[in-house]
């Protein structure tokens, strides 16, 4: 730990860091990890409800979406992709390779969950496990890591349930952001997933973690996959939904 120290503070007097919204240096108290301040990240305003994976429907409460009743219960979404700051955050996040903003994009997860779905969770509570959706190999090497997992991880710790990996990804797929339409997003992502060997599923009740969803595929089919083999429930999680892609 005192090594990492040294090493961040020489980064820092060799790579200066400051806010990405209003450039405030980095600083223990108000902006520990450099590229967002608490301020900002405060001001990103936060989603008061749930919604349905498949048509983006605002639920009311935890009832599931009564025209689409699929292998995921519900779909948590922190907040609005029109939020520039927010589409900035998960750009520099996951295609410029910024890996300490999973730590403050983590801390807004948690905070959502604890705030929207915890009261559903809380009457389950041992039988949550958070996980997420695996990267191919391709992309792993592409990025250096995977962001979603960083995020699970990161959330788990806050909320205070159990992260383990279930999903393992069975060939490389055109990135769903790539494609035009629902359809060609479904036919994709059909059958890319395979669960792993060293998990126990059955009985529990999972909680899925993503950066961002659009038109929610990747998420069902995940779902689908944990469901067939097991799972009594399973609930989404993700930053924000962009709908316009």
């Amino acid at each position: 730990m005192h090594l990492k120290r040294i090493r961040d503070w020489i980064l820092d007097c060799v790579f200066p860091v400051s806010c990405i919204a209003c450039n405030a240096p980095k600083h223990t108290m108000t902006n520990p990890d450099g590229f967002v301040c608490s301020a900002c990240l405060a001001n990103i305003s936060s989603h008061q409800w749930l919604f349905c994976p498949v048509c983006n429907t605002k639920l009311a409460g935890f009832a599931q979406c009564p025209t689409h009743r699929g292998p995921m219960r519900f779909l948590g979404v922190a907040s609005s992709y029109q939020n520039n700051l927010l589409k900035h955050l998960i750009w520099r996040y996951k295609y410029e390779f910024c890996e300490p903003l999973a730590r403050p994009l983590g801390a807004m997860l948690a905070e959502y969950f604890i705030k929207i779905c915890k009261p559903y969770c809380d009457a389950h509570a041992p039988e949550w496990i958070i996980t997420t959706i695996p990267l191919s190999h391709k992309r792993m090497r592409w990025r250096g890591f995977n962001q979603g997992a960083l995020l699970a991880q990161e959330a788990s710790q806050r909320v205070n349930i159990p992260y383990a990996p279930m999903l393992s990804r069975m060939h490389f797929r055109k990135p769903q952001m790539e494609l035009a339409t629902k359809t060609e997003r479904e036919q994709n992502i059909r059958g890319a997933f395979a669960v792993r060997r060293d998990c126990a599923i059955q009985h529990k009740r999972i909680i899925i973690v993503d950066d961002i969803a659009t038109s929610g595929a990747t998420l069902v089919e995940a779902s689908r996959m944990l469901k067939l083999a097991g799972a009594k429930e399973i609930i989404g999680l993700v930053l924000a939904r962009n709908n316009s892609a």
